[in-house]
Order: structure tokens, then C-alpha cells, then sequence
């Protein structure tokens, strides 16, 4: 069975809007040679929620956070993928995949924070999208 990071990042790539954008080039790191636009990504933390309800389920429902970096050379298409990656956290479920794209309208996942840059000492500039994303998934 796949882990949340592999679960994350087929549940991006498999939104159009988000592909249309990076193809396939989502990457645990920025590549030496990227093509662009494309994005890396990684896990920050991953916590589990209990209840007073004692049951087999505690532990089974989780949020995770991920920091996912746009990688363009031109703001505004950086900014589109951003975009882009945002819609795709309201219709994908790591709730129960591959069911998607059934929405946890309880749970949502969320953007928490998100900003922009330039990479420093890059020319031309490579700008730089980064967004703190927070998704509910269960234990499979």
C-alpha cells in the first residue's frame, strides 16, 4: 500500500488542471537540470487525531502537512500553478483512494499559508511559489 507521500503526490498529478500545468515533474526535490514550470514537495509533519471514543479507528484518521514549491520561470505561470494546486486540494480525497474525488466537506484540506520569491542569484530569475498545505487522509 502506498504512503501518504506517494498518495499526495498521485492524487496531484492526477488532477488536470495541475498537469496541465508540470506533466508529471513533481519531485521530492528541485532536479539540477528542471524543466519548468514544476514543483517539489515534502512532508513537514504528519499527526494523528484520537477521541475520547476508545475504538479500533484512534489513530486511523490523520492530517499530514506538506510544503509544495512552484518552480517557473515567469511569476505569473507560477502563480497559475499555485492556483492550480489549490483547486486540486478541494476535489481529491486521501481518504479513501482510489475513490476520488469524493470531498470530506468535514475535513477539508487547506492551504495554510502560501508566498512568493526569487530564487536569489538566478538569471534569468526563477521564481518560486511555496505553499503550507494541510490534508486529512486515514491509514489504509
Amino acid at each position: 500500500m502506498a504512503g501518504i507521500k506517494e498518495r499526495f503526490a498521485s492524487a496531484l498529478l492526477a488532477d488536470s488542471g495541475v498537469s496541465s500545468f508540470i506533466g508529471n515533474r513533481l519531485d521530492r526535490q528541485l532536479p539540477q537540470n528542471p524543466v519548468f514550470p514544476c514543483c517539489s514537495y515534502a512532508r513537514i509533519s504528519d499527526v494523528p487525531l484520537y477521541s475520547q471514543e476508545h475504538d479500533s479507528a484512534q489513530g486511523t484518521t490523520r492530517w499530514a502537512r506538506f510544503q509544495v514549491d512552484v518552480w517557473s520561470k515567469s511569476d505569473i505561470e507560477a502563480d497559475q500553478v499555485a492556483d492550480a494546486i489549490e483547486a486540486a486540494l478541494q476535489t481529491f480525497n486521501l481518504w479513501l483512494q482510489p475513490s476520488s474525488p469524493f470531498v470530506l466537506t468535514s475535513a477539508p484540506n487547506t492551504v495554510l499559508m502560501r508566498r512568493d520569491g526569487i530564487e536569489p542569484n538566478t538569471q534569468p530569475p526563477i521564481f518560486r511559489e511555496i505553499l503550507d498545505i494541510k490534508v486529512w487522509y486515514s491509514v489504509q
